[in-house]
């Protein structure tokens, strides 16, 4: 299942996983730990709101096609 992300939802770390179905939990925390995702702590989950995730997949591509040039 492909998820729509929409810029103004909230989206838990689970939900990206299940929804992208090629990044795990694992992965998404050391973005956030590296500054990659922007993301906020709420008690002991984190979340991403979706623009913040459409930011971080549009430097991903563009950091691969810089890697290809």
């Amino acid at each position: 299942m492909a998820l729509h992300i929409e810029p103004n939802t909230v989206y838990s770390l689970k939900e990206i996983e299940r929804g992208m179905g090629v990044v795990k939990v694992i992965t998404l925390r050391r973005w956030i730990a590296d500054g990659r995702l922007k993301a906020a702590k709420m008690g002991r989950s984190w979340v991403v709101l979706g623009q913040d995730l459409l930011d971080c997949i549009r430097e991903q591509r563009y950091r691969e096609q810089m890697k290809n040039d």
